[in-house]
């Protein structure tokens, strides 16, 4: 007699042969995932990349115009004293400039900055008309004094908001990208 164990042939046979698609089944598979996790990890090195050129193109195009006339703002005495309107012409002046800078970048501007920027272009919009009517001839010396100095504070707290989230995303960028944040507050 035949040992009810042992196989015959033509099973052993269908058996291999099961095997063999079933190791061929898990070989794609395994394939498959490492082709996948390769491509995700092409895809976040690429991201990366591009983060990083995002960031650097920050810094070159946003941050460094705006740093510049954030330091030559700290660098001037506020006067408390705003009886002499053309003492603030220098702020105006950074203000101007620093709008601008956003403006031309938006793309570039951190989201709480670009809700505030509409908000800052009003004012200073209003504080250069004042300006202009301060230079002519038709007010009283009171009224011309008033003008101007009636919109400083909001456009100087306003600023200081600006800055300090420009700031704060700058710190972020710098910390992310390993270089020295060489800005004090």
């Amino acid at each position: 007699g035949r040992c009810l164990f042992m196989p015959n042939d033509n099973s052993f046979s269908n058996i291999t042969n099961i095997l063999t698609v079933l190791v061929n089944i898990v070989s794609v598979f395994a394939i498959y995932k490492q082709s996948k996790n390769f491509l995700i990890h092409q895809e976040k090195m690429f991201n990366e990349k591009e983060r990083i050129k995002l960031q650097e193109s920050k810094i070159t195009n946003l941050y460094v115009p705006f740093l510049q006339e954030y330091l030559e703002y700290k660098s001037y005495k506020i006067p408390t004293n705003r009886v002499n309107c053309g003492e603030l012409l220098p702020y105006l002046e950074i203000y101007k400039t620093t709008l601008e800078t956003l403006k031309n970048n938006i793309h570039l501007v951190p989201s709480n900055v670009q809700v505030l920027i509409p908000q800052f272009n009003a004012y200073l919009t209003i504080s250069s008309a004042s300006y202009e009517l301060e230079n002519s001839n038709d007010l009283s010396e009171i009224s011309r004094d008033s003008y101007l100095s009636q919109h400083l504070d909001s456009i100087m707290n306003l600023y200081d908001k600006i800055s300090l989230l420009m700031l704060k995303e700058y710190k972020l960028i710098c910390k992310d990208l390993k270089i020295d944040y060489n800005i004090s507050d």
